[in-house]
């Protein structure tokens, strides 16, 4: 897909708008460019969990989360220039939105997602994402004042998470 970087790819150009963008990049993953994105392992862990909550399966959900690939929705204002099949140029004035979700409270959530067709279902105006492992998408969370995070956002088993939670399973008081 032309307009899906990953993310790693992506980095020395978020470094390069830093300037523009108002939140701390975030880590380097390393995700292959051309293996899709997707998460079954925590969409059944997160359904068990749903069906009989307990200690064990939220557990299990963190665990699985922390392991996990996602989708991160972003609003590019200019395409960057393709160097190659997996890397892109950023310029100087270019600028990276994230999507985000407002819970009842107004509280800004980054929304998550375990495939294409979850992030279809939650908007088509994305022009592109960035792929994210749960662990570093749980620090850029932390790191850039948002309230939470909320995976699948538009499914009705979304799995929010809030930042004090965040801070509890990421060991970061």
């Amino acid at each position: 897909m032309r307009n899906r970087l990953s993310f790693w790819s992506a980095l020395a150009g978020l470094f390069s708008v830093a300037s523009a963008c108002t939140q701390t990049p975030p880590v380097v993953s390393q995700v292959d460019p051309n293996t899709p994105v997707i998460s079954p392992r925590l969409i059944a862990t997160i359904l068990k969990h749903q069906k009989a909550p307990s200690n064990e399966t939220a557990v299990e959900v963190v665990s699985e989360l922390k392991k996990s690939d996602f989708l991160v929705a972003i609003f590019l204002n200019r395409s960057p220039e393709q160097t190659s099949e997996t890397q892109a140029l950023f310029r100087k004035g270019d600028s990276i939105k994230f999507a985000k979700v407002l819970d009842s409270n107004d509280n800004t959530l980054l929304p998550l997602f375990t495939d294409h067709s979850e992030l279809h279902r939650f908007t088509n105006e994305i022009n592109s994402t960035l792929v994210m492992s749960g662990t570093i998408a749980m620090n850029f969370v932390l790191k850039n004042g948002y309230a939470g995070l909320v995976v699948n956002p538009a499914n009705e088993t979304a799995l929010k998470l809030d930042t004090p939670f965040i801070r509890k399973v990421t060991g970061e008081m």
